[in-house]
């Protein structure tokens, strides 16, 4: 694959300086044990000699071993999980801050190289963009149409991050012209890495050959390159794709529940195809169909079938979408009052702990 060759980017001092300025205040240290906070205290002693370092990485298209290399760190979500269960455990892994640090000087320079920016419908890691935006966006696909109804499909993947399949990435950065040095620090980047944690005889490493970096910069970035590609082969197919991180909704119009199930045969296709080019699985147990009808029609006597992975995906009157519970007419009754539930029971907890630890009467907890 022929890609331009261009000088890498020289990295100044203030391009240093804005990107430490962007980094997180007490956070946790990686393997090395430096705290990010001491990049924010030195950061102008600091900058002229990172500047340098991070701009003959880029010309020898090297990304530092020891900025590859992950402290795993194993936390309990909550008190109230079994610790016997290995699901109540959420895995953190903690990268060097000087790698992350090189990571967003390297994102900047790749989002600048794209030879075609990623697609609108695009709502995860993007700037400006968050969860109701695509909320928002689905609705108004499904309130502003001429069809008799919007067809909805929900696709889970199966542990999408933690699959990325880096030789589908590569091709992806390669159909983008980037210039052949950054494609260089990329495949670097995604080259023995590894991750260590600490057991009972001692650390135990374990190299990393797919998915998406834990706790990096990049790998969201990463991710969406990817996920593009799904989104621009089947948006002109249908009425509309938005993908939020791993979250993929597929939108299409009908008049009848046979166009719902030919359209949905068409996206199936689409969606296989994508899933056998970039080793991705799809869970149709855990994706879901919702059919939305026109104000003052009535809704489809019969559900119709749409399958994806072979498998037929259950059609529900509610689902939750990116932490909203949706129903198929966008009243969003079930979300409000769960979130009022939680809400009373989230205040009742701190009335009780107020009473038995600040003696607060009556009147207080019913201001509170």
């Amino acid at each position: 694959m022929e890609l331009p060759e261009t000088e890498p980017q020289k990295v100044t001092a203030d391009d240093v300086l804005y990107h430490i300025g962007t980094i997180k205040k007490r956070k946790a240290p990686g393997p090395d044990g430096i705290f990010p906070d001491v990049f924010r205290g030195a950061a102008d002693v600091l900058a002229p000699c990172l500047a340098d370092l991070y701009t003959e990485c880029l010309r020898q298209g090297t990304f530092p071993a020891p900025w590859k290399e992950g402290r795993l760190v194993i936390l309990l979500k909550s008190p109230s999980k079994d610790p016997l269960q290995p699901k109540s455990y959420r895995p953190i892994n903690l990268l060097n801050a000087n790698g992350k640090l090189f990571e967003k000087v390297i994102k900047e320079l790749l989002e600048n190289a794209l030879a075609e920016p990623l697609a609108p419908e695009q709502f995860g890691f993007m700037q400006g963009k968050c969860t109701s935006d695509a909320i928002f966006k689905l609705g108004y696909r499904v309130r502003h149409n001429d069809a008799k109804y919007v067809a909805a499909l929900f696709v889970d993947m199966s542990g999408a991050f933690d699959n990325l399949w880096w030789p589908a990435l590569l091709t992806r950065l390669g159909e983008q012209r980037i210039p052949q040095y950054l494609y260089n620090i990329i495949k670097d980047y995604l080259t023995q890495r590894r991750v260590s944690v600490s057991g009972p005889e001692g650390i135990y490493w374990k190299d990393v050959t797919q998915g998406c970096p834990q706790g990096s910069v990049l790998g969201p970035f990463l991710w969406n390159l990817v996920m593009d590609t799904c989104i621009k082969l089947i948006k002109p197919h249908v009425y509309d794709v938005l993908a939020y991180a791993d979250d993929l909704l597929i939108i299409w119009q009908a008049s009848s529940r046979k166009g719902i199930e030919e359209t949905g045969r068409t996206v199936s296709t689409l969606l296989d195809k994508w899933c056998e080019e970039n080793k991705m699985t799809v869970a149709p147990a855990k994706s879901a169909v919702m059919v939305f009808a026109r104000p003052g029609r009535p809704g489809l006597q019969r559900h119709p079938i749409v399958k994806i992975a072979g498998k037929t995906v259950s059609v529900v009157k509610e689902t939750v979408y990116l932490g909203v519970t949706l129903d198929n007419q966008l009243y969003f009754r079930t979300h409000i009052i769960r979130q009022s539930q939680k809400a009373r029971r989230a205040i009742d907890k701190v009335a009780r702990l107020a009473m038995r630890e600040f003696s607060l009467d009556t009147r207080g907890r019913r201001t509170l």
